[in-house]
């Protein structure tokens, strides 16, 4: 922090602190107003200038526990999870972003992340949420062949029940108008016609 922002913090605080029992509500605002002003603001250079993923999470926890935060901030971390591969915990961090702004960067970030988990269903059902906020976005049709793909390959090796759970996933997302039925074939054929007993 600059010297001279760190004497005008100082300065504040004294002040609020020898108000504070003559008038709370001035104190508790003027607290307020050098949250957003000052501290956010400087919560976001640090972590913007760190240089390990561990530092930049401390300072964007900052952010978002100050309450000042926007889903930006959210997003951000989510970002940084999903780089030191905490994909669980990145994707609840993009899921409240994405709660208070359903914005398409999000739903691609919550497809891409589930599918290295090879949590191919609920890649679907992201793809089917932002195919109805944004349903002429050219990545989100690079996307979904990209997880239909990798989902095929994942039928190949699942067990039976698996194969059951991403066929569901599958024909739910058909059902939502976000892929013709005819394109979903090349996949849903060898579990459809799979004789009992024989492995696919």
């Amino acid at each position: 922090m600059r010297e001279d922002t760190a004497q005008a913090i100082s300065s504040s605080l004294r002040l609020i602190a020898d108000q504070l029992t003559v008038d709370t509500k001035w104190s508790v605002q003027q607290l307020d107003n050098i949250l957003q002003t000052t501290l956010v603001p400087w919560y976001r250079e640090q972590r913007d200038a760190a240089q390990t993923i561990e530092s930049r999470l401390t300072y964007a926890r900052k952010i978002v526990q100050s309450g000042i935060g926007d889903e930006k901030d959210w997003a951000h971390i989510a970002h940084l999870l999903a780089n030191d591969e905490q994909l669980d915990e990145a994707t609840r961090t993009m899921e409240h972003a994405r709660s208070i702004s359903p914005k398409a960067e999000y739903f691609q970030f919550l497809v891409s992340v589930n599918e290295r988990m090879g949590r191919f269903d609920k890649s679907l059902e992201m793809l089917a949420s932002w195919g109805q906020i944004a349903p002429d976005d050219p990545q989100l049709r690079i996307d979904e062949e990209r997880v239909t793909r990798a989902l095929k390959r994942g039928m190949r090796r699942a067990d039976c029940r698996s194969k059951m759970r991403l066929a569901s996933a599958l024909l739910r997302y058909e059902r939502s108008g976000s892929i013709q039925f005819i394109r979903l074939l090349p996949y849903m054929l060898p579990f459809t016609f799979a004789r009992p007993g024989k492995k696919i």
